[in-house]
């Protein structure tokens, strides 16, 4: 059945008539099952990074100079002044708790971090700020490094709660993606004389996301830069949603509402309108 609704919705917007028909809720579940291979893909990346980054950084600390923090003050054990580069030799920071490496170094730097003995200078994009420890953690802050290596392998467990959050949150951006959509739905049904049922509308959305999630899955998925892609996903979005408008119900007309009146209460809803009539009680 999934499998038939993806085809319906890929290759025969003629059928949203018919994929209408089960309901808004059953489109929501459709579009949260289509999206969750992509959105499982995202999270997991974004938890799987976080956590090799916050292992590296742990084992990085763990194979360096000693340091300490004593009362808000730097003590750093390895020959200073300390440059710390990349793998192609760039150097990226210095940490010197000596005094004789002052801000001077920033000037010509586009990003770069200077680590004193009480203070840490980033430099990032040309705007420099600075960090003062006792400021940041308290004047009487004290840990060493072996407290820093435990606390990043420690952080590094979060990478799980990233990939779950990161998950919930793809989901909930397609459902968002689904509600941005049907307002164009509305408007295109009733240019067309078509039903403006917001459940309607919103079914039309919901499987009119259908190929831009496929092509956002394999895209993750092959790890391909594709440009204009934003362009391409809510293009084609919009052009199944509008394809879709076509087929929902016709509008109730007031010709098809002036049968032979039905035993009852009147149904509720918009009311045709007519010359108003004149009780016996509003007589003179």
């Amino acid at each position: 059945m999934l499998f038939r609704d993806i085809a319906l919705s890929v290759f025969r917007p003629s059928a949203y008539g018919e994929l209408v028909r089960k309901g808004a809720a059953r489109a929501l579940l459709y579009l949260l099952v289509i999206s969750l291979p992509l959105a499982l893909t995202q999270g997991c990346r974004a938890g799987r990074l976080i956590a090799v980054t916050l292992d590296e950084a742990a084992q990085a600390v763990a194979a360096g100079p000693d340091f300490r923090m004593v009362d808000g003050t730097l003590e750093f054990d390895g020959p200073m002044p300390y440059h710390v580069t990349t793998d192609d030799g760039k150097v990226v920071a210095i940490i010197d708790t000596t005094g004789a490496t002052d801000r001077s170094v920033l000037a010509g730097r586009e990003n770069f971090v200077l680590v004193l003995a009480d203070r840490v200078i980033i430099r990032n994009q040309g705007q420099v700020q600075d960090f003062v420890f006792s400021e940041q953690f308290g004047p009487d802050v004290s840990f060493s490094r072996a407290h820093v290596v435990a606390l990043l392998s420690r952080f590094s467990g979060w990478g799980r709660v990233v990939a779950v959050l990161g998950t919930a949150w793809s989901l909930l951006g397609k459902a968002f993606a689904a509600l941005l959509l049907t307002f164009p739905a509305l408007i295109a049904a009733a240019a067309r004389g078509r039903t403006t049922e917001f459940g309607k509308s919103w079914t039309v959305a919901c499987h009119a996301l259908t190929l831009p999630v496929i092509l956002g899955f394999v895209r993750v998925l092959v790890q391909a830069d594709i440009a204009f892609f934003g362009l391409l996903y809510w293009g084609s979005a919009l052009v199944y949603t509008i394809a879709g408008t076509a087929h929902l119900p016709p509008a109730p007309s007031c010709d098809s509402a002036a049968g032979p009146a039905a035993a009852g209460p009147p149904a509720a809803g918009p009311q045709c309108a007519g010359p108003p009539t004149v009780g016996p009680g509003a007589r003179s």
